[in-house]
């Protein structure tokens, strides 16, 4: 094993609270600038993505208590619904970018009733599974933070592209 890596691995709750932080300044910074004067179509959904960075830093540090303290239901039931909210705003915003874009293939794929359909299907998923936790967050990552990345780039390139 290298250094580098037992150092991470023995300073987890430092590697959390570091990547906690820098979500949840992210997030601030969007929310607190001043959007009234923008000219920028961008600048009316630019708050979902502050709320992804400030909730998914809350969800990275309530991760970093639960190495300090340990794991239990009750955390890990908060953990998963500070998740899957973090994901639904990171979704909602690559979503509405590209419906911004007006992107020809895209558009008409991202209808309103596509993320209740799969946070329906993430829920389902995990109350069927034997670990509601570890399938709801592998489920939340595949299906919101993937394609909610994607989606995200892809606007991003679609608006400098212009």
């Amino acid at each position: 094993m290298s250094m580098l890596y037992e150092f991470f691995q023995n300073n987890l709750e430092i590697v959390f609270f570091v990547y906690g932080f820098a979500f949840m300044v992210m997030g601030i910074a969007i929310l607190i600038r001043p959007r009234e004067a923008s000219e920028f179509k961008i600048s009316n959904i630019l708050w979902l993505l502050g709320f992804f960075g400030v909730c998914h830093g809350i969800n990275e540090l309530v991760d970093m208590w639960a190495i300090i303290k340990g794991r239990n239901h009750a955390l890990d039931l908060i953990r998963w619904f500070i998740l899957v909210g973090s994901y639904v705003f990171l979704f909602e915003f690559g979503r509405q970018l590209v419906r911004q874009t007006r992107s020809k293939g895209l558009y008409r794929l991202l209808a309103w009733w596509l993320t209740p359909l799969i946070g329906t299907f993430i829920l389902a998923s995990g109350f069927m599974s034997h670990d509601f936790w570890k399938v709801g967050s592998i489920w939340t990552r595949y299906l919101m933070g993937l394609p909610g990345g994607l989606l995200v780039g892809f606007g991003f390139y679609n608006v400098l592209s212009k």
